[in-house]
């Protein structure tokens, strides 16, 4: 999740040390070729971090991000292809005035949520408290959903940016969460 009101002014992510030590040729081409060079440069990084969640919470790797290490092939304006250690991570992205947010394409139907203020995320987690539910996460920091009484851990992403919150779950995930006690 990117504040797209705020980021869009941090042109000095566009020196080339940053650039560098963030992205390799292929990606670096897109960011210069692209209309806006720094649209192009927070919606790589989106996906990039989006990628790496997924893969930490797959390979449950330390939080350490190296973001050299993902490979990003751009499929269309929304759609990237993300590689890292032969692990391949469909990713889909919504940019519009305000936002930029990144989430993985599953095989499982997913639904992901965008909360515009804090207020909205707080009523978000109240309703999961209101049915049991808790975010905790584990040793490398990785969040998921907990209910002590039904001794049920469930994944789930969350990514935010300023007053911007984002969650993923499956939609399975969604009915049991929500599934009237």
């Amino acid at each position: 999740m990117i504040n797209w009101q705020v980021a869009r002014c941090q042109t000095q992510k566009l020196r080339q040390r940053c650039l560098v030590k963030l992205f390799n040729s292929a990606e670096l081409d897109y960011i210069h070729n692209h209309d806006s060079s720094i649209l192009a440069f927070w919606h790589m990084w989106s996906i990039k971090e989006t990628a790496y969640k997924a893969w930490q919470r797959l390979v449950k790797a330390s939080p350490i991000f190296n973001p050299l290490a993902f490979h990003c092939q751009m499929i269309s304006d929304s759609e990237c292809v993300v590689s890292i250690e032969n692990l391949n991570f469909k990713v889909n992205s919504t940019l519009n005035s305000e936002f930029i947010y990144s989430s993985i394409i599953s095989k499982e139907n997913t639904i992901s949520k965008v909360f515009d203020s804090k207020v909205l995320f707080e009523d978000f987690t109240n309703q999961l408290d209101y049915y049991g539910w808790c975010f905790k996460k584990d040793n490398n920091g990785i969040p998921s959903l907990y209910s002590e009484r039904r001794s049920t851990v469930l994944p789930i992403s969350i990514s935010h940016d300023q007053n911007w919150f984002a969650v993923q779950i499956t939609k399975q995930i969604a009915e049991i969460i929500f599934e009237k006690a």
